[in-house]
């Protein structure tokens, strides 16, 4: 596994961030289908709040993020599908799959239909592991990673 640089979110990142967050949205709008830039955006509208810096491979790397300190951080997005009035996501939607590659902790952003930022939950590995025990998929509820762990924002 090679380390790459990280990338430092700068204005012009999070100006082209919010840009394709509009492209997405008159997209599906238009057309009815989602264009899958959720989870981009949401990691730079999330580093940019707390000052992380992006990883350029989350895959390689096996987390999102570094912040000020060095710590891995795992970043899980979940934006509205805007059904039945709702502007944020159900507590019972998935927050994604956590890989078993080591991290420190994770945040989870939710969005609302239009792309901002809505809330930001943060819950250590540890906790998540333990929440995850007997859990196949390594997937936890919404609700549930919101009791394992604190909300950060607002």
């Amino acid at each position: 596994m090679t380390t790459q640089e990280p990338i430092r979110i700068t204005p012009e990142v999070v100006r082209i961030a919010k840009q394709a967050a509009k492209v997405a949205l008159d997209f599906e709008d238009l057309v009815g289908r989602k264009l899958g830039v959720s989870g981009s955006v949401g990691e730079v509208l999330v580093a940019n709040k707390f000052d992380l810096r992006l990883v350029k491979s989350d895959i390689e790397e096996g987390h999102d993020a570094i912040d000020g300190s060095g710590k891995k951080v795992e970043i899980k997005v979940r934006r509205s599908e805007g059904g039945r009035g709702r502007e944020v996501p159900t507590d019972r939607s998935p927050t994604g799959r956590f890989s078993k590659h080591h991290y420190h902790y994770a945040l989870l952003a939710i969005l609302t239909r239009d792309y901002r930022l809505f809330e930001v939950y943060k819950a250590t590995r540890r906790q998540i592991e333990s929440a995850l025990k007997n859990k196949r998929k390594r997937v936890l509820a919404i609700g549930k990673f919101k009791r394992i762990g604190r909300r950060v924002y607002p």
